[in-house]
């Protein structure tokens, strides 16, 4: 697992990424375990911390810095100095879940949106768990890799992610913005 830094990430970068719009997490002088279960990038605007992973070598990040934490990193976290970060979670996809889990999530309950065969942009200002009851959809986040949803899929988008919705198939999906 592994941790990527760009340090003093260029305006241009960020611009591209749209970080501004990503959600802020602030974190004072600590030291505390840490688990990705999906990738997390992020931008540090304030702050200094020291993160190791369980296998490897520690890696120091400051403001400025943009950073990608891989998907299924253990490590820990040494915060030096009040931190301030732009942040934002890789699209989760649940892949044909089971009866039981949609019943908790009472997704049945909730709007229906549609959509044809298309192309569409998306910005995501909140979470956004979608359930696909129809269609194909190949998504093309700016960051982290593409991800092919099909019917019966439930999806995470997270806040922050922006992204390319390359429609397949007709679209029909129940939808909610989860806690």
């Amino acid at each position: 697992m592994e941790i990527k830094v760009e340090r003093q990430a260029t305006q241009t970068e960020l611009d591209k990424l749209d970080v501004y719009r990503w959600p802020i997490w602030m974190k004072e002088p600590s030291k505390f375990p840490a688990f990705y279960e999906v990738a997390e990038m992020c931008y540090f605007l304030e702050g200094e911390v020291i993160v190791t992973p369980d296998s490897g070598s520690p890696v120091t990040i400051e403001a400025g810095d943009l950073v990608t934490f891989a998907a299924g990193l253990s490590c820990t976290w040494d915060v030096k100095s009040d931190i301030k970060k732009h942040y934002c979670y890789a699209i989760q996809v649940n892949q044909k879940p089971s009866e039981d889990e949609l019943k908790d999530l009472d997704i049945f309950n909730y709007p229906i949106w549609t959509t044809e065969v298309s192309e569409l942009a998306q910005i995501y200002d909140a979470d956004k768990l979608c359930y696909f009851l129809e269609g194909e959809v190949l998504v093309n986040p700016i960051w982290g890799e593409p991800v092919h949803i099909h019917k019966g899929d439930l999806v995470t988008f997270h806040a922050g992610v922006a992204c390319t919705w390359q429609v397949k198939s007709n679209v029909k999906i129940h939808y909610c913005y989860p806690d």
